[in-house]
């Protein structure tokens, strides 16, 4: 393996890397999200399925129309 090849495959790793901790921080946010909307008794299923539904979308773009009512729940809770 040449120096070139081991640069090109430590810059994969750091980008792969990168992306991981961008998802994280993301899912991080979204769980402190859920767990301020929860905070609102009043409204709590409606603010925290609005939120949700906004949210879907930003990881999940491409299985957004697919979830169920029950799977959106569940993916909810296990955030939480």
């Amino acid at each position: 393996m040449t120096d070139f090849d081991r640069f090109k495959l430590m810059r994969a790793k750091q980008l792969r890397n990168r992306l991981v901790r961008l998802q994280v921080a993301k899912l991080r946010n979204f769980n402190k999200c859920i767990k301020i909307r929860l905070w609102d008794r009043k409204n709590s299923e409606l603010n925290l399925q609005t939120k949700f539904t906004v949210k879907v979308k930003d990881f999940f773009p491409m299985m957004e129309d697919r979830l169920t009512e029950k799977e959106r729940t569940s993916i909810i809770v296990q955030l939480a």
